[in-house]
C-alpha cells in the first residue's frame, strides 16, 4: 500500500516536471528571493577592488582583510549578489582584459599574462582555452577574420 503511494506521489511529481519544462523555477524561500535587495556597500568596494587591482595577485584572505570581513561571508555574498565567487569574477575579469590586449596590441602571450595578474604563461593558456574555445594566439590571428555571422571562425557555432 506505502509503495503505491510513493509511486504516485512520483508519477505527480514527473507529470509537475514536464509541464514545467522550459520554465523557470520559481523560488519561494527567503526575502532576498522574494525582491532584489541593494548590494551591500563592503561587496561593491570589493568589486570595484578587484577592477583596479586585477593586474596584482589577489586572494580570498588579502580581500577578506582588507575589507575586515570573513572570507566564508565574503564568498557566500559575492556568490549571492555576483552569481559568482570573487575568484571566478576576478578570472573573468582578467580575461576580458586579456582578450583587449590581445585585439589591440602585439605583445607576447607571456606579457599579455603577467599584465593581467597571471604569471604562469601555461596556466594562462589553459584558462583561456577552456573559456574562450581557442589559445590566445589563435584569438590573435582569427579575430580580424570573422565570417558573416558575426562569430570567430574557431568558435563552435553549435546552437
Amino acid at each position: 500500500m506505502r509503495g503505491d503511494h510513493m509511486r504516485q506521489r512520483g508519477f505527480a511529481a514527473a507529470r509537475r516536471a514536464v509541464k514545467n519544462a522550459g520554465r523557470q523555477p520559481v523560488r519561494l524561500h527567503g526575502a532576498a528571493q522574494q525582491r532584489p535587495q541593494p548590494v551591500p556597500a563592503v561587496l561593491q568596494k570589493v568589486r570595484q577592488y578587484l577592477h583596479e587591482q586585477y593586474a596584482q595577485k589577489i586572494t580570498l584572505d588579502t580581500l577578506s582583510a582588507r575589507y575586515n570581513i570573513s572570507k566564508y561571508h565574503l564568498q557566500r555574498s559575492f556568490q549571492r549578489y555576483f552569481g559568482q565567487s570573487p575568484g571566478e569574477y576576478l578570472t573573468r575579469l582578467r580575461l576580458t582584459r586579456a582578450k583587449e590586449l590581445l585585439r589591440a596590441t602585439d605583445l607576447p602571450v607571456s606579457e599579455v599574462a603577467y599584465r593581467v595578474g597571471m604569471e604562469n604563461t601555461s596556466y594562462f593558456i589553459s584558462v583561456f582555452r577552456s573559456r574562450e574555445g581557442a589559445t590566445p594566439n589563435k584569438y590573435r590571428k582569427s579575430w580580424s577574420t570573422f565570417d558573416a555571422a558575426g562569430a570567430p571562425p574557431w568558435r563552435d557555432r553549435r546552437s
